[in-house]
């Protein structure tokens, strides 16, 4: 039973991340190949509580610890079908995990699958979207705090999973030998234009203490992988392992 649930945990919050990704690319228009977002026309005002700060929501202590947004990028479009910083409790959190896995399945089963759910000790998360000016590269962080004997377990088996797959790997992250990347394949233009660049995208998944953390990423062929990678490390580096302000 354990096996099972957590590939459905890995694979409704990552795996699941990874295969979405590779599906919007390859619906993309490609007119403009490497303009994977735009920017709004309006910005929203400040007291927008899907927008709140431009650096990015610090109303709680799990949303405090998300990546501030860098110099250079916004706020990006939305993560989900909540918005673009969102926050869950560990009731909300767990039910949307169950959702992403089981869409439309009956009450009697989401309340079996919730309380099996349970022994992973899933606390929350924050979740935050992330677009360069530029619109070359979006990209997606989401922080999960849970029982901190399943953590280190449930990212391993994330890895396998994506070997097991066949995805390429990515780029090690400094200082975080338990961290790991991998990328899907390029997604040509359509046109079959094979000097028009593709699509790429980037999955990378790690932990700190009892926080497991997730980043998918998705820009013009090449991705900047180094890049993201430094983004994967200085969230790993803001995880608070203290209960203090970070």
């Amino acid at each position: 039973m354990t096996s099972v649930l957590t590939t459905v945990l890995v694979l409704g919050a990552v795996g699941g991340g990874i295969t979405y990704t590779a599906l919007t690319a390859s619906g993309a228009d490609r007119t403009a190949a490497t303009d994977v977002w735009r920017k709004p026309d309006k910005t929203p005002s400040a007291d927008d509580p899907a927008r709140n700060r431009a650096k990015g929501r610090t109303d709680t202590e799990l949303s405090a610890q998300l990546l501030p947004v860098p110099d250079g990028y916004q706020l990006g479009p939305d993560a989900d079908f909540f918005g673009n910083d969102v926050v869950r409790d560990a009731d909300e959190a767990n039910k949307y995990l169950l959702e992403q896995q089981y869409p439309g399945i009956s009450e009697a089963e989401r309340k079996k699958h919730l309380e099996q759910f349970k022994i992973f000790g899933v606390q929350g998360s924050a979740k935050r979207s992330y677009a360069r000016d530029n619109g070359e590269l979006v990209f997606n962080i989401e922080i999960i705090p849970m029982k901190a004997e399943a953590v280190g377990p449930l990212t391993a088996r994330l890895k396998v999973l994506a070997e097991r797959e066949g995805f390429r790997k990515g780029p090690k992250i400094e200082g975080y030998d338990d961290a790991f990347c991998f990328l899907t394949s390029e997604v040509k233009p359509e046109s079959g234009d094979s000097s028009e660049p593709g699509i790429d995208a980037m999955a990378c998944s790690g932990y700190r203490g009892n926080t497991r953390v997730y980043l998918t990423a998705i820009g013009g062929a090449p991705l900047p992988e180094g890049e993201v990678a430094q983004l994967l490390q200085k969230q790993l580096d803001r995880v608070d392992l203290e209960g203090e302000d970070v």
